[in-house]
């Protein structure tokens, strides 16, 4: 038996997404997933620093706007990892090791942020509710979008445009 605090942390919080029915939980699933696999692999392996010099160091351009057209057409629908590395022809660990390095983000937290910012400008228009503009982008109610919202432009919907 071995102690390891993140591969415990990881393999809770997986857990936890697997009994999830919100929409995003699952592409932050698989994206977890992945990163728990990558964990595993260069922690308990000890092969894995030579196969770690085979994989490229950067994803073609073409891939990368590949993923992200994908996205931003999808981004209300309950995206998945592998729907994603589909769409850029790449497995779905490259796309998560890679498209990070490409965007500084992972696929799971660009998506989000994406989704944030398309209700940013629905909330401009006030022409729609909340729970409108959740369904609308993609997020499973009201609460998620405003959690992540504040999170990511440090303030409320409701303080920003009123």
């Amino acid at each position: 038996f071995f102690d390891d605090p993140m591969l415990a942390a990881m393999g809770w919080k997986l857990l936890s997404l697997l009994q999830d029915t919100r929409l995003t939980a699952r592409l932050y699933a698989e994206s977890l997933g992945m990163t728990l696999a990558h964990h595993l692999l260069h922690e308990f392996d000890p092969n894995s620093a030579r196969l770690a010099v085979k994989v490229p160091l950067t994803l073609p351009d073409q891939q990368v706007q590949t993923a992200l057209d994908y996205i931003h057409t999808h981004y209300a629908q309950d995206l998945s990892l592998s729907e994603i590395a589909v769409a850029a022809n790449i497995s779905p660990a490259h796309l998560v090791r890679l498209f990070r390095k490409a965007t500084g983000h992972t696929p799971y937290a660009y998506v989000i942020r994406y989704r944030v910012e398309r209700a940013y400008f629905l909330f401009q228009q006030r022409k729609y509710s909340g729970a409108e503009i959740a369904q609308q982008v993609g997020f499973y109610d009201e609460s998620h979008l405003l959690r992540c919202f504040k999170r990511i432009y440090g303030i409320t919907p409701t303080k920003l445009f009123h």
